[in-house]
């Protein structure tokens, strides 16, 4: 097993990962063209 680590993220990095985890989980499909989400 391996052990915890500790990850720091600052809120933009949290908003990005919180909208990859609903693409994986299928809560999110596709994001409006007007959205101020962006990934890359």
């Amino acid at each position: 097993m391996r052990a915890a680590e500790l990850v720091t993220l600052n809120m933009r990095e949290l908003d990005r990962l919180k909208v990859i985890q609903d693409v994986a989980d299928g809560r999110l499909n596709a994001l409006p063209p007007d959205s101020s989400v962006r990934l890359l």
